[in-house]
């Protein structure tokens, strides 16, 4: 290698090292000259209040000191993306969370009122845009352009809840016995069980390279695919085997679009995060802001009932997961093995020469591609298998859901 390509070899990482070493530098000296400015005023409970979904989605906590940011806006950041409940900014060289439609009052001098949370600022004002009325504001106008484009109604829409507070239990539960199995639900994966087998027994049947380097260089796409299989064959997060405690919280639930391009998150009241099941979140019964009481698991948030007629377990039961997920992700490791596998194919005279001989190496590298032939094989059955299972499953349920009282009712 040239003299010269070694300077640049050596340069560049000093380089990219000492611009990130700068730009931290001018990010902690613009937090501190925020924090050692001085609050301005008190946050209003008006204004507290509609930072509410923010503190759902995020998760974080912010003081109610409310203080000066002025400066321009940082060039690379994304913050004009549409009508979503937050855009992070860079403003005055201090990281931002800019609520709602806030990003249509940017200008090349801006002049904030933000509140801390940690070391981002939330910002409460910014030049004419105001955190209170910011939310309804961005859902009107999300409405309207949803409504150019769908097609004129046939029928009256039935009204739609809009008034909004925060959520307050009323009362709690333990987890039923079926709740308890569906959360704990799943045992051993025996596809992700026969990737990692099939990976495994291929690391001994490659050639010889002669070093260490050249045999992990020759078969790291085997411990790769093995590594991830064998992590994934026992499910984790499943929680403690006894019942947990499951909260009953009444309100209006509605969903909050992040980006144009995911479906969003779901809250119940301004406040509380929750997870309602995809099968229901796509059904459209949950569309529309109902009022009604959620039965929600405290320790993660996911909506276990909505209402008399609305049980997930009931419905796990009468409508299983597929698994087809994974059962696709086990086919495509298993062919990312197969096309990447060291391990050299003997031919059928040679896989019979094998036999014959019943020489445990040869034997063994004889035996490896009828076996995993067979496992490919084997899979791709399971898949077609589960596809038309999926078909079934979801039309039977499309019709029992749109025959189900609302939820809540």
């Amino acid at each position: 290698m040239s003299p010269f390509a070694v300077l640049i070899l050596i340069a560049v990482p000093i380089v990219l090292v000492l611009g990130y070493l700068h730009w931290r530098s001018v990010r902690s000296e613009a937090l501190h000259a925020l924090r050692s400015g001085g609050p301005l005023r008190q946050l209003s409970e008006a204004e507290r209040a509609a930072f509410a979904p923010i503190r759902a989605i995020t998760g974080a906590v912010h003081d109610d000191q409310v203080r000066r940011l002025s400066g321009a806006l940082d060039p690379g950041s994304a913050a004009a993306i549409g009508d979503w409940p937050l855009h992070r900014i860079l403003l005055a060289g201090v990281e931002a969370i800019l609520p709602f439609d806030g990003w249509r009052h940017l200008a090349t001098d801006n002049h904030a009122e933000v509140v801390m949370a940690g070391d981002v600022a939330w910002v409460v004002r910014v030049n004419g845009f105001h955190i209170v009325g910011a939310q309804g504001r961005c859902e009107r106008h999300r409405a309207r352009e949803e409504a150019a484009l769908e097609p004129a109604p046939t029928a009256p829409r039935p009204p739609r809840a809009r008034a909004l507070a925060a959520s307050q239990p009323s009362g709690d539960r333990l987890e039923s016995t079926a709740e308890v199995a569906l959360r704990r639900s799943g045992g051993l994966r025996w596809g992700g069980l026969m990737v990692a087998l099939v990976a495994l027994w291929s690391l001994f049947l490659g050639p010889d390279t002669g070093s260490t380097m050249g045999w992990l260089a020759l078969n790291s796409p085997a411990i790769i695919a093995g590594g991830i299989a064998a992590l994934r064959v026992i499910p984790r997060g499943r929680g403690p085997a006894g019942p947990l405690r499951v909260i009953q919280i009444p309100g209006v639930l509605y969903r909050l679009h992040l980006h144009p391009r995911c479906d969003g998150i779901w809250l119940i009241g301004t406040d509380r995060q929750v997870v309602v099941p995809p099968e229901w979140a796509h059904s459209g019964r949950f569309d529309g802001r109902p009022q009604l009481t959620l039965e929600v698991r405290e320790t993660d948030g996911a909506v276990l009932a909505a209402g008399p007629h609305w049980s997930l377990a009931e419905d796990r039961h009468a409508f299983p997961p597929s698994g087809i997920v994974g059962s696709l992700a086990w086919l495509a490791l298993l062919l990312g093995v197969l096309a990447t596998s060291a391990v050299p194919f003997p031919g059928i005279e040679g896989i019979a020469a094998s036999l014959a001989r019943l020489h445990l190496p040869s034997v063994a590298g004889a035996l490896w591609w009828p076996v995993i032939a067979a496992a490919l094989v084997w899979q791709c059955l399971h898949v077609a298998r589960k596809a038309w299972q999926v078909v079934r499953r979801d039309a039977a349920r499309r019709i029992t859901f749109e025959r189900r009282p609302a939820p809540g009712h």
